[in-house]
């Protein structure tokens, strides 16, 4: 088990940036609403099932959509540089 799976990031709001590889991305409005809602579903990442996605949009406004497992890391990471 990796250290990530037992630890939980905090809320998101509207415009907080996530980095995934290279790319940041914006978490919108509906993307904020899912991810805090997934916070209060899931008790860590290892319960979110590998089907659900949120959408998130880089810089030119293209919308992209990942694994909710991957944006929770992503997430959690960026939370623990602040």
């Amino acid at each position: 088990m990796d250290e990530n799976t037992s630890k939980r990031p905090n809320p998101v709001k509207l415009g907080d940036k996530v980095r995934i590889g290279k790319v940041w991305y914006t978490i919108g409005f509906s993307s904020a609403f899912d991810f805090n809602k997934a916070l209060m579903r899931y008790k860590d990442r290892s319960d979110i099932p590998d089907d659900e996605l949120i959408s998130l949009t880089d810089a030119t406004g293209y919308p992209y959509e990942f694994k909710l497992s991957i944006v929770w890391d992503a997430v959690l990471a960026q939370q623990a540089k602040k």
